[in-house]
């Protein structure tokens, strides 16, 4: 059993069915232009949390994996990295 915490997902419909979702996790570690890791490289910790994010997202929504996209927000630099 897993606990965490999607910080926003934002659910697509046409009519009244879902259709897609997309996933926003936000992110406050500092990463700076001089620091060993960029965002994309530091995306590759986050990956099994937004990889569980994005497979609940689906079963709660009943849409197929592919249906479900995410992204990670490096609120201290601006990056949006897509996973």
């Amino acid at each position: 059993m897993l606990n965490g915490v999607i910080d926003r997902s934002v659910w697509i419909r046409s009519d009244e069915k879902i259709v897609a979702a997309d996933i926003l996790d936000f992110k406050t570690n500092t990463i700076r232009a001089n620091d060993m890791q960029t965002p994309r490289e530091r995306t590759e910790f986050y990956r099994p949390q937004m990889e569980a994010y994005r497979k609940t997202t689906a079963r709660l929504g009943k849409l197929k994996d592919d249906c479900v996209s995410a992204r990670l927000v490096f609120a201290d630099c601006g990056a949006v990295v897509p996973m």
